[in-house]
């Protein structure tokens, strides 16, 4: 099981970001500070299905189930 940012999140990126998430791209914010939480990815759907989805099988996602963090849950089982 993940959390993740997904939808919920994004209206908090700027525009250009917005886009790309649109186009089903992940993503990565303060970059330089990976590793910490001042680094944020946002994932989605369509990265979530055609990358992590690759090497993962998606059984659930569940938009904005981590209220207090609004974060995505996604289930996966090992294929």
């Amino acid at each position: 099981m993940l959390s993740v940012h997904g939808a919920s999140r994004v209206a908090r990126l700027p525009e250009e970001d917005q886009h790309r998430f649109a186009r089903g791209e992940l993503v990565v914010v303060a970059e330089r500070y990976a590793g910490t939480n001042l680094c944020g990815a946002y994932h989605p759907a369509a990265y979530v299905r055609d990358v992590l989805g690759e090497v993962m099988t998606l059984v659930a996602r569940m938009p904005d189930a981590a209220r207090d963090a609004k974060q995505d849950f996604l289930l996966f089982r090992k294929t």
